[in-house]
């Protein structure tokens, strides 16, 4: 499209499994990114699409590519409150330490949208609550900020 996007792109963010196991059988490239960086993992992950997301990792794609803004397919799916992608994204090899371009970590993603499940699961899956991020604020103050309270 005008964005950048690919057909891969559409189908992994609308759970089209079997439209994206034919255009990669076809030869779809599976780290393609729009004109904002997001590939189509990226966009899997955003919509919480964990069998595809599941299929694209089987296909290689990178899990720490990162867009524009610094933000890689954990930091969506943590966003989102995406618990399952965030896991299998973690162990994947999705680094929780990963900071988008102000410092965020997936967890200050997760707090600042009050996804108290995903929070639990980013931690459980060794990430580090103690992290700060270009103004000094860690993870756990997410939540104060995103308006939605302390999450512990």
């Amino acid at each position: 499209d005008h964005h950048g996007a690919t057909a891969l792109h559409y189908s992994c963010r609308r759970d089209h499994i079997d439209c994206v196991h034919v255009m990669i059988k076809g030869g779809a490239t599976v780290n393609v990114v729009d004109d904002d960086g997001r590939s189509p993992l990226m966009w899997a992950a955003i919509e919480g699409n964990l069998e595809v997301l599941k299929m694209l990792i089987g296909e290689h794609a990178n899990i720490g590519v990162a867009d524009k803004t610094g933000l890689t397919a954990l930091h969506v799916a943590a966003y989102s409150g995406h618990t399952n992608c965030c896991i299998h994204l973690m162990r994947s090899g999705a680094s929780p330490a990963a900071a988008d371009a102000k410092g965020h970590t997936p967890l200050f993603h997760a707090a600042i949208m009050g996804s108290a499940n995903v929070c639990v699961a980013l931690i459980a899956e060794g990430a580090e609550v103690d992290l700060l991020d270009v103004d000094g604020r860690c993870g756990w103050e997410g939540g104060e900020i995103g308006g939605r309270g302390r999450l512990y």
